[in-house]
């Protein structure tokens, strides 16, 4: 029942990625987090991880070139957020998240529409502050932080006063108090999970790990590649009973609707290209309902690896070597009721001729 996983880099703690942190190993952490979520179907947050250094503008420079790399780079993947700065707080004010912002956003936009998650002043609980001065660009949200056992009604409140204000996303919480540890008050965890699911509000729980804290969903020790349900904390059980209970939402209902779209996938010529076989093939999409659909993305599947050397009309990312999301280009987004569009096109090369018959196409 999850669907997001939230990839916390942080910044000035010890190793962090501007404080001593090998950058080339902790981005190759994140290159094999967003593909697994990629492979998971699961949103893939990409956090730049805000907290002892304060104010986001300390490591401004290294943030711009950090999130412009991101961006050149997944920028055209559909399931990755970039969050910009996680907690700003000690006497960072809205301001001069705003001047920060004002720089990375501009950079990220250069080659990315995807979501933007912007924190807010003291550990991303001010979203008042915000909403009277919210950025003037597309697609952002704001992120509000709580944790059960230290923040109730009074931050509550806030979030309710804002809510229909400006888009707002949970991107962290706990079910602890906000050291991280503590006790569990699962009676006002339950009060912001109610007040969340009226207001259809998303949010990540803090967090994936066996460390030694009350708000690890795995207990110390847990081994964290062969780990079972055996090994979660009580935070982890609470987290599951959560994700057990959750009703199907409207974003579920909308990926039944592109499941209407039908394609078809053929090879229209190949050729030997040395000690390897080009394939060409195009695809058609069907619209089989009564409606205009307003978008379209499909899955290929070969039986074996194969590099794309050329595509057309389409927008194609990356899953590994055999598998490769097809997407509509914005001019041919759109596909009325009962018709459809053809000439979607690419050229695979592969150590043999495959036969279009043992690939795989799912909607």
């Amino acid at each position: 029942g999850l669907n997001t996983v939230r990839i916390a880099m942080y910044t000035a703690e010890d190793g962090g990625y501007c404080t001593g942190g090998d950058q080339q190993n902790l981005e190759s952490r994140i290159d094999q987090g967003v593909q697994l979520c990629q492979q998971l179907n699961l949103y893939c947050i990409i956090d730049w991880h805000i907290l002892s250094d304060q104010d986001p503008l300390q490591y401004k420079d290294q943030s711009k070139l950090f999130f412009e790399k991101m961006a050149q780079k997944y920028g055209k993947t559909p399931n990755v957020i970039f969050e910009i700065c996680n907690e700003p707080n000690g006497k960072t004010t809205w301001n001069g998240v705003t001047q920060y912002a004002n720089q990375i956003i501009p950079a990220i936009r250069e080659h990315s529409n995807n979501l933007i998650i912007v924190g807010t002043p003291t550990w991303s609980q001010d979203i008042d502050q915000a909403a009277r001065k919210p950025l003037k660009y597309s697609n952002i949200a704001y992120a509000l932080h709580f944790y059960a056992a230290t923040h109730k009604d009074d931050l509550r409140n806030k979030y309710l006063q804002n809510v229909n204000k400006i888009p707002i996303i949970v991107s962290e919480y706990g079910i602890c108090d906000a050291s991280g540890n503590g006790n569990i008050d699962e009676a006002n965890a339950k009060q912001w999970i109610d007040l969340l699911n009226k207001n259809q509000t998303g949010r990540i729980l803090w967090n994936a790990s066996n460390k030694q804290e009350t708000s690890s969903i795995l207990v110390p020790d847990a081994n964290m590649e062969t780990w079972s349900l055996s090994d979660l904390s009580p935070t982890g059980h609470w987290l599951l009973d959560q994700a057990n209970q959750k009703k199907p939402i409207k974003s579920e209902k909308k990926a039944e609707a592109r499941a209407k779209l039908t394609t078809t996938f053929q090879e229209t010529n190949h050729w030997e290209n040395g000690n390897q076989y080009s394939m060409q093939y195009l695809a058609s999409i069907q619209n089989n309902t009564n409606k205009t659909a307003s978008s379209w993305r499909f899955e290929i599947k070969f039986p074996e690896p194969v590099q794309i050397d050329d595509y057309w009309n389409c927008e194609i990312e990356h899953i590994d070597q055999r598998t490769f999301i097809f997407s509509n280009k914005e001019y041919n987004s759109k596909i009325k009721a009962e018709d459809s569009i053809q000439d979607i096109g690419c050229i695979v090369t592969s150590d043999s001729l495959i036969d279009p018959k043992t690939i795989q196409i799912n909607p």
